[in-house]
């Protein structure tokens, strides 16, 4: 298991751990503070756990190398990881506002005064843990490991939404009683709104779409160390799980023999690679100059 996988792994590790003790502690002490947003935040952080899963298994199997069956390897896994784990969370966010309204209809009685301290220390541990998987997500270019980090920063705003429904139920006056309800109720909405714009870089992914980075340039700037190589004419990428694989059009003199052009061909391939570990693979077909 390579480098990045371990750090995927490891992130993706210590989030589900930590959501799954939130959800413990959200859930026990929403029923014993009689908070309908804390239960219903609870159950949100369950979400995460369950996505975080589904991240963990994605970029396992996005790691696994090439074989008959899939010779350019399983890094559609990751992307699709990604989508699953984007479903799960509009499906908690559904959930969360379905039981929220639910709860507009029955008799309101005040959230008990200690959630509130509750809420503020979880809305500071799922914001740094978010900062942490985000930073590693984009650190090792892991669709599936950003979108399993605003799923944490998701979580934040859910318990920050809490936070202020409670307080403004507990000192509001009687018309605010419900202040809690509806905050789950419009943080559910968000989440649910941003789900479909988490999953949307997995769906490119998956559609092969171009990436943001300039590979263009980086493969131009490695060929200058190769005096033989006259120009970089076209540059494709595609991403595929962690990783890229790239084509690549390079021109040489035209009397060059198959032999040497073809060396030439695999010393450039053989330094993006080692210069770059995202570069998978590279494909060079080479052209006569002029």
């Amino acid at each position: 298991m390579n480098r990045r996988v371990q750090q995927a792994t490891r992130a993706t590790v210590i989030g589900a751990v930590i959501n799954l003790g939130l959800a413990a502690i959200k859930g026990a002490v929403g029923i014993l503070g009689n908070s309908y947003a804390l239960v219903a935040d609870s159950i949100e952080s369950l979400g995460d756990v369950v996505i975080s899963g589904c991240t963990l298994i994605g970029i396992r199997i996005s790691a696994t190398p090439p074989d008959d069956s899939h010779p350019y390897g399983h890094g559609k896994a990751e992307p699709i990881a990604a989508i699953l784990g984007g479903m799960v969370l509009m499906g908690s966010a559904v959930l969360t506002v379905w039981l929220s309204w639910g709860q507009l209809h029955t008799a309101a009685s005040l959230p008990a005064k200690f959630t509130l301290p509750v809420l503020a220390g979880i809305v500071i541990i799922k914001e740094v843990l978010f900062r942490f998987v985000h930073r590693v997500g984009k650190e090792i270019d892991s669709t599936a490991l950003t979108v399993d980090a605003w799923h944490h920063r998701s979580d934040a705003l859910t318990s920050m939404a809490a936070l202020f429904g409670i307080a403004l139920a507990l000192y509001g006056g009687p018309r605010f009683i419900f202040a809690d309800k509806w905050a789950a109720i419009i943080t559910g909405g968000t989440v649910a709104l941003n789900s479909i714009r988490l999953v949307w870089p997995a769906i490119l992914e998956l559609m092969d779409t171009a990436p943001i980075i300039d590979w263009t340039q980086i493969v131009r700037e490695t060929a200058v160390g190769f005096p033989d190589i006259s120009q970089i004419q076209q540059v494709k990428a595609r991403k595929m799980g962690l990783g890229y694989y790239i084509d690549i059009h390079m021109h040489v003199d035209p009397w060059m023999t198959v032999r040497d052009s073809h060396a030439l061909a695999h010393a450039l391939k053989d330094r993006l690679m080692k210069d770059d570990g995202r570069i998978h693979d590279a494909l060079i077909h080479v052209e006569p100059n002029g």
